[in-house]
């Protein structure tokens, strides 16, 4: 019982209270109590790539995978998104948000995670072709 009442309030603590690393401490703790929670991995490994720690992140996911490599909850493709994000690589936020749709993982972060990756990328190939015009535009008259 106090391990599930770890995991939950870490997340409650982590993001609603804004207290990242005393989220990250509770589910450490959880995961003390019962190192073998798939669960707890994946939560852990989410509130990991939220601070940017990307190894650590990825420790946790594949130990989650290895506990429990057919049954995986959103927060495990979440949390390879937001890893992807936290180092700017956009095709793989992408990639595991579609991976999570596909696998009926839906939740409103997750499609407005994507949606916002890829309206940036359109925003950003925009501003670097129109810039490249005007490049040459102002080659062109000098």
């Amino acid at each position: 019982m106090i391990r599930k009442t770890l995991h939950l309030a870490s997340r409650i603590t982590a993001l609603t209270g804004g207290e990242l690393a005393g989220g990250i401490v509770m589910i450490n703790k959880s995961i003390g109590l019962n190192p073998n929670h798939s669960a707890g991995m994946e939560e852990a490994a989410m509130l990991y790539a939220y601070a940017g720690d990307r190894q650590s992140d990825v420790t946790h996911l594949e130990r989650s995978v290895r506990l429990n490599p057919v049954n995986r909850i959103l927060n495990f493709y979440f949390s390879c998104a937001l890893i992807h994000l936290a180092v700017g690589e956009h095709d793989g936020v992408v990639e595991w948000t579609g991976r999570a749709l596909q696998a009926g993982r839906v939740s409103v972060c997750l499609v407005a995670l994507r949606k916002a990756v890829r309206s940036f990328d359109s925003c950003l190939r925009w501003f670097q072709t129109s810039r490249l015009v005007a490049l040459a535009g102002t080659s062109r008259s000098k």
